[in-house]
């Protein structure tokens, strides 16, 4: 069951009614109660994932952050001087 169904349920059994088969019944409250637990475990279980995703992704990017550049090659290629083009002149 989804969270929004045991919610449902809770409330249907707050109304009065079975959480299930809607028939009226008495403590309508004390029927709700393992309705609303379950929906609460449930929404904490899929915050903690969502959290613990973010925190990951945060360690992740301070990991990333922290490493140092690699120093630059003392000796780098030269650059490749510019060719110009040779036209014999026209005179």
């Amino acid at each position: 069951m989804d969270t929004p169904e045991l919610i449902r349920r809770a409330e249907k059994a707050m109304d009065g009614k079975h959480p299930q088969h809607d028939f009226p019944i008495k403590g309508g409250a004390q029927e709700a109660v393992p309705y609303l637990l379950l929906a609460l475990v449930k929404e904490q279980r899929a915050t903690n994932w969502h959290l613990n995703g973010i925190a990951d992704s945060l360690a992740r990017i301070a990991k990333a952050l922290e490493q140092k550049p690699e120093p630059a090659a003392e000796s780098q290629p030269e650059p490749e001087s510019k060719r110009r083009l040779w036209l014999p002149r026209r005179r």
